[in-house]
């Protein structure tokens, strides 16, 4: 039995991570540069992306994770990195633990391009009770947080 979820106006910013990304897989790949192992080919990670309330800013995932605290620099937003080797043949090789973190201010976040809006509805995954519950849970806390829109911010 699949239900419809309650449409929202709430757009999430999906920042460009590509740069610290870039940045983030250098420094790994420095760390390991006399251990032997194989330098990884790419970062990959859960996409993120970001709402601008009254209260500040909330970042979550697309499985509706994020911190109910607001984004600031001293609370920054952790994306969990987890890199991935090539092995050859079309195989590929990722960790199940995160060989490091970005962190992100509301600052630093907000000077990232951004690569799209989207409605929270349509960011967060919909596969299962608990991305459902996620989802609602977020609805309601945005709700009640006066989301930043164009219009009230000028």
């Amino acid at each position: 039995m699949t239900t419809e979820r309650q449409k929202s106006n709430i757009m999430v910013t999906v920042p460009d991570f590509s740069a610290p990304l870039a940045q983030a897989l250098a420094e790994i790949n420095e760390r390991h540069v006399n251990t032997g192992e194989e330098p990884a080919t790419q970062l990959n990670f859960t996409p993120h992306g970001y709402v601008l309330t009254k209260e500040g800013m909330y970042v979550l995932n697309t499985e509706g994770v994020g911190n109910r605290s607001p984004i600031t620099p001293e609370n920054k937003a952790e994306i969990g990195l987890y890199p991935e080797w090539d092995e050859g043949e079309g195989r590929k090789r990722m960790s199940a633990l995160p060989a490091g973190f970005m962190e992100f201010s509301d600052t630093e976040l907000i000077m990232l391009p951004t690569l799209k809006e989207v409605p929270l509805e349509e960011f967060i995954r919909s596969f299962g009770h608990r991305l459902e519950n996620n989802y609602n849970l977020w609805l309601g806390s945005l709700r009640e947080s006066e989301v930043m829109t164009m219009e009230s911010s000028t």
